[in-house]
């Protein structure tokens, strides 16, 4: 099958338009500046939203996809993190440096 098409029951119908790419890229960029706590609390105003079944299907879809990127964009935060966590140690002479913590 050809990208683009769609198998519906009256036979194949043209798919809907993709989404503009410089609006989605804007969007990317956007979410990029957030800090952790910012995308978070906007993570759960749109799982609000959602759950409340008081948005229009294609607002929802827009939502949806919007909040897979903000959770994409707080997990690679989390992950950052916990790779700049180190601990103190003190060595056999006593002298103090760190190591990376080993956080499972």
């Amino acid at each position: 099958m050809m990208a683009g098409m769609i198998i519906g029951p009256s036979g194949v119908m043209n798919a809907p338009a993709n989404k503009d790419k410089e609006a989605i890229m804007s969007t990317a960029k956007e979410i990029v500046g957030l800090s952790f706590e910012q995308a978070l609390a906007e993570l759960e105003r749109i799982v609000q939203n959602l759950e409340s079944g008081n948005v229009e299907l294609e607002q929802s879809i827009n939502m949806y996809e919007r909040g897979a990127a903000l959770k994409a964009h707080c997990e690679g935060k989390l992950k950052d993190a916990k790779l700049k966590i180190e601990k103190i140690v003190l060595d056999a002479d006593g002298q103090v440096s760190t190591e990376p913590a080993k956080i499972s």
